[in-house]
């Protein structure tokens, strides 16, 4: 195969086990399982307070469930549930509908594509079927509608008749267009509940008094409890194989493989208070296909790839290394470090020795008693050769990933202010420009800025730095953690088999880091001493009450201003 092929074969793989990937069926975590137990016994000798032994004390106020629908109305289970856990406020709802084995959904596609079997062990979890949302009020929310991938896949596959074909009829955009004619149809729905009022309970109970002085939140419309038993009706069978649904399979396995009802995934809050302070909607819908839509450009793009960009050949490298190292084909020009044949390793001798000359090393270090590994000190100075791009840099927990983004950083604010330095005054770095569709008086967005400003050096801008992640608290933890002194200055701890001169050294390094020993920062002291001077007259002279704030001047640098 040309290497173009060879791309798109594996793209079309990484492709479908992306699109493909979907969480296991939710359950009840083991402990709000037990903290509702607790709950439960407390409320028989109710005192007004629980005490749920090593609990956070936050966790006495709210309480996630999940559970199944038993009876004919989703809102009278939350408010029983709610009633018997002595809360009266609760989150958006998340249903699920229906759940089936993985296992037969695994080999069912194995069937359609012609595999043959090879696992060892049978799965053994089972996946929903239908998820959505509702609001508080039991309103299905716009867009909530999620179809689990795996048996949308499953009819999808039915009479392809070569398994290059697969990729095409597992396409996200036609998938995409089925979710929302559902989502239109559930919108349909809602529409008609704002006409008429459900017929679930009487008009009288819209608002419930559980015990004293404490209301359950109003209900308002309802999806209907019918409704969606019928979409359950709908859409398995329009995505599941037919003989689960009729009486090809024995009424107890056919069970097994498939469990017919509405389960419900929400939290409740013992008052409003608690629930503004604590909730947080982490609804996502059944699919985890996070990078499937990117994969589906780059596959779009595939046939360019190889004769593209620099960026675009490293690309295709690195896509097509594991086929090389499964083959033992060199189709690109990528340097595979772990499998280096003898007559490669003068090569590799030399890559290396280029790399680590010091005069490709950074001008700025992070500061700390410790050098970069082998590999990281090769991707800090590849990072820094203008014509070696890196677009990845992989590892476990712990082999040193974020220290590397600390060089990085560093390097980028040290190469950012040597251009910067080239100024005498700020104003002169920066060129100005007219926006081109503006509402305003030529051309401008608002009339306090007619113009946009841009660096004259565009240099300057290749030193920017974005921290993105899918996952908030990876972005949190290196942002956050950056600019705290403690965390800089830990990197400079003695011990107790280091030399004089060593000690001296970190000391120094250590002096530049830390807050009371820099005379900027008792100037940043000062102005906000007197700032928070002239609040505290601004109040007192109104009548208000001034509460001084937690001025902490040795724990993070420029605080105010990175806040404003």
């Amino acid at each position: 195969m040309d290497k173009t092929h060879i791309i798109k074969e594996v793209l079309n793989y990484w492709y479908i086990t992306e699109f493909l990937c979907q969480d296991t069926f939710p359950r009840w975590d083991e402990r709000d399982r037990k903290k509702a137990d607790k709950i439960k016994k407390m409320n028989a000798l109710y005192t007004g307070n629980f005490d749920l032994g090593n609990d956070r004390k936050e966790e006495m106020k709210y309480l996630p469930i999940f559970c199944k629908v038993t009876g004919n109305s989703i809102y009278e289970t939350i408010r029983n549930l709610a009633q018997e856990y002595r809360m009266t406020r609760w989150s958006n709802i998340t249903i699920y509908i229906g759940c089936i084995q993985r296992e037969f959904c695994i080999e069912r596609i194995a069937y359609l594509l012609g595999e043959a079997d090879k696992r060892c062990e049978k799965n053994t979890e089972k996946i929903a079927c239908i998820s959505l949302e509702t609001g508080q009020d039991m309103r299905y929310v716009k867009g909530s509608f999620s179809l689990s991938p795996i048996i949308w896949a499953m009819r999808q596959l039915e009479g392809v008749s070569q398994k290059q074909n697969a990729y095409k009829r597992l396409d996200k955009s036609i998938y995409d267009e089925k979710i929302s004619q559902y989502d239109l149809e559930l919108l349909a729905i809602d529409e008609d509940g704002k006409k008429e009022k459900s017929e679930c309970i009487d008009e009288a109970e819209e608002t419930i008094c559980f015990f004293e002085n404490e209301y359950v939140q109003e209900y308002a419309y309802s999806l209907n409890y019918n409704e969606i038993l019928k979409l359950e009706e709908s859409v398995l069978g329009n995505y599941l194989p037919i003989e689960i649904l009729n009486s090809e399979f024995e009424e107890e396995e056919k069970c097994t493989i498939l469990e017919k009802g509405i389960w419900i995934k929400f939290t409740l809050y013992k008052d409003e208070k608690t629930q503004n302070d604590f909730e947080e909607n982490e609804y996502q819908g059944l699919s985890r296909n996070y990078f499937a839509t990117d994969l589906a450009m780059v596959l779009a793009k595939a046939e360019n790839l190889s004769e593209g960009s620099k960026m675009h050949k490293k690309l295709a490298d690195y896509i097509t290394s594991k086929y090389e190292e499964y083959y033992g084909i060199k189709v690109g020009d990528r340097n595979d470090l772990l499998h280096i044949n003898e007559n490669e390793e003068g090569k590799y001798k030399q890559l290396f020795f280029n790399l680590l000359n010091p005069a490709n090393a950074p001008k700025g270090k992070w500061p700390s008693r410790y050098m970069p590994s082998f590999m990281q000190q090769v991707a800090i100075d590849l990072i820094n050769l203008d014509n070696e791009p890196i677009f990845s840099v992989n590892g476990p927990p712990g082999t040193g990933k974020t220290t590397f983004l600390k060089e990085l950083i560093v390097h980028n604010i040290v190469e950012r202010a040597n251009l910067l330095s080239q100024y005498d005054e700020p104003d002169k770095a920066f060129e100005h420009y007219r926006f081109s569709h503006g509402t305003k008086k030529e051309n401008a967005y608002t009339k306090f800025a007619p113009k946009y400003h841009g660096f004259k050096d565009d240099r300057i801008n290749n030193y920017g730095i974005i921290v993105a992640s899918f996952n908030n608290n990876a972005v949190e933890n290196i942002s956050k953690e950056l600019p705290i002194e403690c965390n800089v200055t830990k990197e400079m701890q003695r011990e107790k088999e280091d030399s004089v001169q060593m000690c001296d050294g970190l000391r120094i390094v250590e002096n530049l880091f830390t807050v009371d020993q820099n005379k900027e920062a008792e100037w940043l002291k000062e102005v906000e001493e007197n700032r928070q001077k002239k609040i505290k007259e601004k109040r007192e002279k109104e009548g208000e009450e001034y509460i001084p704030p937690n001025l902490n001047y040795h724990d993070i640098y420029f605080t105010r201003y990175a806040r404003n």
